[in-house]
């Protein structure tokens, strides 16, 4: 398998990398909100079967001919009750704790898109080298280094982004004193012009402005929220 070359390489954002800016772990990162609905379905469930369990337990223990059926009937209905309300409360709690890490990981779910986007335009211009490699004719290689350059800048921003999230993630009352922290190299980008903004070069350069705009609306964002 051809590795790609060594200029774009160096611009993908592993998740070794993520995880070593954030101290969290991308897979340990929400993608989609919590449902109440289907903890309370879980947790009933669990509940019951447990007490059911329990309640088998205690007449084999014991013999069946011990209790009377009105004293089983009453017993299983009382104890489902109990089960219920336990797996309610249960699911309650959990969700709320889910639903606030939910929350809190909204700057990091936006920032793991931008990622994705960052890392999908690197691909593009992978697969564009491997057919130049291949022996085919290379589309204006100048344009590639302005691309290559755009997403220089962009991945610095990603990166000073990342870093500012963990520091108001776990300097909640941080006040920041200094704006330059939130300066992002968003002009450098719409500096690099390439002649014909339609071609693939056009295009791709196009897409890192894109990235480059919405990671500096977060880190607006980002700031403003503290």
């Amino acid at each position: 398998m051809q590795r790609m070359r060594p200029d774009i390489r160096s611009l993908v954002i592993t998740k070794r990398e993520f995880k070593k800016l954030t101290g969290i772990s991308p897979k340990s990162i929400r993608m989609e909100a919590p449902r109440l609905s289907s903890y309370r379905q879980s947790l009933v469930t669990a509940f019951e079967i447990f007490a059911f369990m329990c309640i088998l337990k205690i007449y084999f223990t014991f013999g069946f001919s011990s209790f009377t059926l009105q004293t089983v009937l009453l017993t299983a209905l009382i104890v489902t009750g109990v089960a219920i309300i336990l797996g309610l409360v249960s699911a309650d709690y959990i969700y709320q704790r889910e639903i606030k890490k939910y929350r809190e990981q909204q700057a990091l779910r936006y920032l793991i898109s931008e990622i994705q986007k960052h890392c999908h335009i690197i691909k593009a211009i992978d697969i564009k080298d491997q057919l130049e490699d291949a022996g085919n004719k290379p589309i204006a290689p100048e344009n590639r280094q302005k691309v290559v350059e755009a997403l220089q800048l962009t991945r610095a921003d990603l990166i000073r982004a990342l870093k500012t999230e963990k520091i108001l993630r776990t300097n909640k009352d941080f006040i920041l004193q200094h704006p330059d922290t939130f300066t992002s190299n968003l002009a450098a980008v719409k500096a690099l012009q390439i002649t014909e903004q339609a071609s693939e070069w056009g295009q791709l350069l196009n897409q890192t402005l894109e990235v480059a705009v919405e990671v500096k609306e977060e880190m607006r964002k980002l700031q403003a929220g503290n």
